[in-house]
Order: C-alpha cells, then sequence, then structure tokens
C-alpha cells in the first residue's frame, strides 16, 4: 500500500527533474532541495518507480544515467486539480 511519503518523493523527484532544465542522474536529484533530509534508498525506488511507469525516460546513449521527464512526468510537475495524476499526487487527485 502506498503511503503519503511515496507520492511526496514521487512528486519531489518530478520536481528536481523538471528543475535540472535537461537529463540529470540520481546523485544530482538528490541534491535538490525537495529532495532534502529523503532516505537515498526510498529516492531510488520511486525513480525507478517513476522511469518504470513512463513519467521518467533515459536520455539515449547515456546507459541509463540520465534520465529526463517524458512529456507525462512532465505534466505531473505541478499539481493541477482535474488533470492531476493518482499514481503522482495521492489521494488528492481524486477531488
Amino acid at each position: 500500500m502506498e503511503t503519503e511519503i511515496v507520492f511526496i518523493l514521487r512528486q519531489a523527484i518530478l520536481i528536481a527533474v523538471r528543475d535540472s532544465y535537461g537529463p540529470t542522474t540520481l546523485e544530482r536529484a538528490l541534491r535538490h532541495s525537495e529532495l532534502f533530509g529523503a532516505e537515498p534508498e526510498a529516492v531510488l525506488r520511486e525513480w525507478r518507480e517513476l522511469e518504470k511507469h513512463g513519467y521518467l525516460e533515459p536520455l539515449p546513449g547515456s546507459s541509463g544515467k540520465y534520465l529526463r521527464l517524458t512529456e507525462k512526468g512532465a505534466a505531473q510537475a505541478e499539481y493541477r486539480p482535474g488533470a492531476a495524476d493518482p499514481f503522482i499526487h495521492g489521494v488528492k487527485a481524486m477531488g
């Protein structure tokens, strides 16, 4: 079962990647203020989930080290009522 922390991490990762203005690494994303104090293992787990579900994609030729937002991920980097994805924004996307 997903917890509020999972949704916070997913949102924070999308924001960190968006704010990098291009493909970024997990290590660089971890230095973003949105992820300050987050457990690296938890961030890695959600980083992989976001990639698996099509919110992040690897930069071609980077051997998967550099990821960027997909169109789907960019659309969810901010909460917008009526357009929020429950996978990213949790129960607040339902209301």
